[in-house]
């Protein structure tokens, strides 16, 4: 199984130690219930897709107050959270103040600035995407290129929500039409990886000397 050799990873009993106990530090209301079921359901698809490990750097673009960031953290070695608003990092800072792995920036929107050619293995967008397809229109090709550049040879870039349509297929098209110049190639499609929404996610990867693509 590719990575689970170069990248050591968390053992299962591991991954339920950290779940339980960012539940246990959850407030109890029923958006925090909310939030916190979407977050633990990311950590758990991203794991068994085999894609956390305690040597990989995660990248999470459109980090918001950092709640994937928390989770991600006791579970690889090294998480970048990047947000364009000022209020919600300052708000991240505060959550992952005892996470040192964890360093979280304010973005442009535009770009990757201060993340490091080849330095993450990991990047993920939660219903991010759908915001950069409506903005500035070749913004989202330009993110692309982005992670594209920051991503180690074989690294992987998982979309969850890639637009507000309710079409797999033409998402699918659209997102390898976007990709495939950028060096990225699409190995997974769920049509529904978490079952607190409805969105599919796509999980791609940069070529190299690992397959493109697996089943």
């Amino acid at each position: 199984m590719r990575g689970r050799e170069r990248w050591p990873m968390p053992e299962t009993n591991r991954l339920d130690e950290v779940l339980s106990r960012c539940a246990a530090g959850a407030m109890p209301t029923r958006v925090a219930a909310m939030h916190l079921a979407a977050t633990l359901e990311v950590v758990a698809a991203l794991s068994d897709w085999g894609l956390l490990g305690l040597e990989r750097t995660v990248l999470d673009i459109g980090c918001g107050i950092g709640r994937l960031e928390a989770a991600l953290s006791p579970l690889s070695g090294a998480v970048i959270g990047l947000d364009v608003s000022a209020a919600m990092i300052e708000q991240a800072r505060t959550r992952c103040a005892g996470f040192p792995n964890v360093r979280l920036l304010l973005g442009s929107g535009h770009d990757l600035a201060g993340i490091a050619d080849d330095s993450v293995d990991l990047t993920v967008l939660v219903d991010t995407f759908p915001c950069l397809l409506l903005s500035e229109g070749e913004l989202a090709e330009r993110l692309l290129a982005e992670i594209a550049r920051v991503l180690r040879v074989g690294g992987d870039l998982v979309i969850l929500g890639f637009s507000h349509r309710d079409d797999v297929v033409s998402e699918r098209r659209d997102l390898e039409r976007l990709a495939q110049p950028r060096g990225l190639s699409l190995a997974r499609t769920v049509t529904r990886a978490c079952a607190s929404w409805d969105a599919p996610a796509f999980h791609l990867t940069k070529r190299g000397s690992w397959p493109a693509c697996r089943q």
